[in-house]
């Protein structure tokens, strides 16, 4: 079954192949086992969910925020991009790709910058003043 369109909330696609120029958006339906090949392109939404997808070569599957995406098989030059999304089994052959949004990145490097941040004493020893660089999280990060 080759597939351009949409798998809407509580709708269920199966076997379903995605092949060059086309796409398949998931927005709170499941699809089970897609095939995206050279060219498809496949978003994965809130409230969606993609089981046992394979990504070919030259083929993109893409889980935003809030999208779940498990088992996924990423064979040699496909892509696996993470948009915000949960991604839980994923298998990336040698030669397939994986790949952060730039707004999840932002988020990720905040999250681990803030993560590394010293913590700050309850009360400011008397007569010394707090130095920029202790309070810096680029610091922290260096």
């Amino acid at each position: 079954m080759y597939f351009k369109g949409c798998v809407a909330k509580g709708g269920v696609a199966s076997g379903v192949t995605v092949s060059a120029g086309e796409s398949q958006t998931i927005s709170g339906g499941t699809a089970n086992v897609s095939i995206v090949l050279s060219g498809g392109k496949t978003s994965v939404r809130a409230g969606a969910k993609s089981i046992g997808a394979i990504v070919s070569n030259g083929g993109t599957e893409t889980v935003l925020t809030g999208g779940t995406a498990s088992n996924v098989a990423v064979k040699t030059g496909g892509t696996l991009v993470f948009g915000g999304g949960t991604v839980a089994g994923a298998t990336v052959s040698i030669g397939g790709k994986e790949a952060i949004a730039a707004a999840s990145r932002r988020a990720a490097c905040l999250s681990a910058a803030a993560s590394r941040l010293p913590s700050r004493p309850a009360a400011r020893p008397p007569n010394r003043p707090w130095s920029r660089a202790a309070r810096s999280p680029i610091s922290a990060i260096r």
